[in-house]
C-alpha cells in the first residue's frame, strides 16, 4: 500500500470522528486487506491493549497449561499456583525453540532441543552443559512474563510493560453494573474450539456486534431467538460498545435464568465488544464468546466458546447442548457469508457506503469511533 492509499484510509478515520452518527457510512474496501494497515493495528492495538486469550476452567489444576499466540508472540498460559495463572513466554532463552504445543499438565517445562527446563514461574532450574561455568546467568534466567487478569473468568492477557490494570480501568468499571446480575464467574466451560478463516479480523468483530444480519443469515437459527427489528442500541462507553439483542414472547426457551436479573435483562442478550477485538454474548443463562486476532489482513485466528450454569437436571443438559449447537451453526452461516464478503472487499469498485439506523448497526460506528480514537499514522509501527 503506498503512502498516498495509507492516508486516504487516516483520512476516513478522521472524518469518523468529526461526523454525526446520523450521518455515519462504511470504511472503504482497503481498511479490511491493507497489510501496512494491519502493521499499525498489531502495534497499536494488540500488543498495547488488553486481549483476552481463553478461560480459566481450561486450566483448573495447578501445572495445568495451553500454549497459544498474540499476534506472532508465543505464550504459555499457565496455573503456576493456587488462584494463580500467569502469561509466560513460550520460547526457550537458549535458542529459541517454542518450550509447549497445545495443552496439557506439567510440573515444568522442558526444551524439546537442548533440554533447559524451567518451573511453573518460568525460573530456569536446569541447563546441562552450562551448569557450571554460568551459575549466576542461571539464577537470573526466567521467561518473560506478560500481565494477566482475570475476568469474570476471562483471561486477559497485555503484551506491554507498561498497560495499566484491566480489573481497575475505566472500561471495567462501567461495564460491571451492565453484567453483574449475570453471575458469570459461576458458569462452566460448555465448548471451546480455535478457528481459522479467510476474513479480515474487523469484519467478524463487526458482524458479531450487529443486529441486522440476524433475519437474514440466521433465519431459521437466531431469527426466531433474537430477530432484527428487536436489536436495539446503546452508548457506547470507555473501551467497549456493543447492542442488546431482544427476545420474541414467544422465543423458544435456552435455559433458566439467573434469579437476580431483571425483568428487562431476561428479555435480551447483551452483546458486548471490548476493543479491539474480545466480543461476547451475554445473558442470564449463557455466554458466547469470539476471541479474535488477526494472521494476516486477510486471514484471522478465533478462539470460541460457550459457558453455561451447571446441569442439574437431564433437561437442563440437553437444553445446553442444543444451545452449544445453535452457536456452531450460526457461527458456520457467519464464516460462508464473511469469506464472500471479503472477495467483495478486494474489488477496486468498492469505496464506501452508508449504514443503517443505529439499532441495526450503530455498534460498527461505535467501533470506527474506537479504531479512530486508538490508531495513528506512524512511519514506524514495526
Amino acid at each position: 500500500m503506498s503512502e498516498l492509499e495509507l492516508n486516504t484510509l487516516f483520512t476516513y478515520l478522521d472524518r469518523v470522528l468529526s461526523t454525526d452518527a446520523s450521518q455515519a457510512f462504511t470504511m472503504p474496501g482497503s481498511f479490511y486487506t491493507s497489510e501496512t494497515l494491519l502493521d499499525i493495528e498489531r502495534a497499536q492495538l494488540f500488543r498495547n491493549k488488553w486481549i483476552c486469550l481463553g478461560r480459566e476452567e481450561e486450566i483448573p489444576a495447578v501445572g495445568d497449561y495451553f500454549a497459544t499466540e498474540l499476534v506472532g508472540e508465543p505464550i504459555i498460559l499457565v496455573r503456576a499456583k493456587v488462584g494463580i495463572i500467569k502469561a509466560l513466554s513460550n520460547v526457550c532463552r537458549h535458542r529459541a525453540m517454542p518450550l509447549v504445543e497445545g495443552k496439557g499438565r506439567s510440573k515444568r517445562f522442558t526444551c524439546s532441543y537442548h533440554a533447559w527446563t524451567y518451573d511453573l514461574s518460568g525460573q530456569l532450574v536446569r541447563a546441562q552443559g552450562v551448569e557450571d561455568q554460568h551459575t549466576e546467568f542461571i539464577r537470573n534466567c526466567k521467561l518473560p512474563e506478560f500481565k494477566c487478569e482475570i475476568w469474570h473468568g476471562f483471561i486477559f492477557v497485555n503484551l506491554s510493560p507498561y498497560a495499566e490494570s484491566f480489573l481497575e480501568s475505566e472500561t471495567v468499571r462501567q461495564i460491571e453494573p451492565m453484567v453483574k446480575n449475570m453471575h458469570i464467574e459461576d458458569m462452566q466451560l460448555l465448548f471451546s474450539s480455535e478457528q481459522e478463516w479467510d476474513v479480515n479480523w474487523k469484519c467478524l468483530v463487526e458482524n458479531f456486534l450487529e443486529g441486522y444480519h440476524l433475519s437474514t443469515v440466521h433465519r431459521k437459527t437466531l431469527h426466531p431467538y433474537t430477530p432484527t427489528r428487536l436489536s436495539k442500541h446503546f452508548e457506547s462507553g470507555e473501551g467497549f460498545f456493543g447492542f442488546y439483542s431482544y427476545y420474541p414472547k414467544q422465543a423458544p426457551s435456552r435455559g433458566e435464568s439467573h434469579s437476580d436479573l431483571n425483568k428487562d435483562e431476561k428479555r435480551r442478550s447483551l452483546m458486548l465488544g471490548i476493543g479491539p477485538s474480545s466480543v461476547f454474548g451475554i445473558s442470564g443463562f449463557k455466554v458466547t464468546y469470539n476471541l479474535i486476532q488477526p494472521i494476516s489482513a486477510t486471514r484471522l485466528r478465533t478462539r470460541i466458546g460457550m459457558i453455561g450454569f451447571p446441569a442439574k437436571t437431564d433437561e437442563e443438559e440437553r437444553i445446553a447442548k442444543a444451545g452449544v449447537d445453535l452457536f456452531t451453526r450460526t457461527f458456520a452461516e457467519d464464516e460462508a457469508q464473511l469469506v464472500r464478503v471479503m472477495r467483495g472487499l478486494q474489488s477496486r469498485h468498492y469505496v464506501s457506503s452508508v449504514l443503517a439506523k443505529p439499532d441495526y448497526e450503530g455498534t460498527i460506528w461505535d467501533f470506527y469511533n474506537y479504531l479512530a480514537k486508538n490508531l495513528s499514522y506512524l512511519t514506524n509501527v514495526r
